[in-house]
């Protein structure tokens, strides 16, 4: 096998695995499992996550603060009578060379339930950034942008 061959099979290998954590990211999402999803994030100071209308949360702290904090508590997957559903469709991911970093997008298409609110079409677009720590990879930059948000 060449070097060319070698370094094209770990970078498919990459985005297996960033595609992956991105799935689970999406499940534990529509679950309410968010303390898997902090676990998910860098350890990083520069680590960043990003929620369309909802702010920009830097590092550790911000991100604990945004998935467990008081924020999550209207949108709790668990509460009576809300339903989440979102899925994850055109993936792209692009991993560095030197198998350090890696970026993605993909489009979201979702709808959401809640008691007292009507009920809606969510579709959104991921931009991720992801690093590898110590053979892991893991989520350095998230963003979540929403191309629309209107009742069914």
């Amino acid at each position: 096998m060449t070097e060319k061959q070698e370094l094209e099979l770990l970078k498919l290998a990459a985005v297996h695995r960033c595609q992956n954590i991105m799935s689970r990211y999406e499940y534990y999402h529509v679950v309410g499992m968010n303390r898997e999803i902090v676990a998910m994030f860098s350890t990083r100071e520069d680590v960043k996550l990003e929620i369309a209308n909802l702010g920009i949360y830097d590092g550790q702290k911000g991100i604990r603060k945004f998935l467990l904090g008081a924020n999550m508590q209207h949108d709790d997957p668990h509460r009576e009578g809300n339903m989440f559903l979102h899925t994850l469709t055109t993936p792209c991911v692009e991993v560095a060379d030197d198998l350090k970093t890696a970026q993605g997008v993909w489009i979201s298409p979702g709808a959401e339930s809640a008691p007292n609110k009507e009920d809606e079409w969510c579709w959104v677009k991921y931009g991720v950034d992801f690093i590898c720590e110590d053979g892991e990879w893991k989520i350095w930059h998230f963003h979540m942008y929403r191309i629309f948000k209107n009742v069914y």
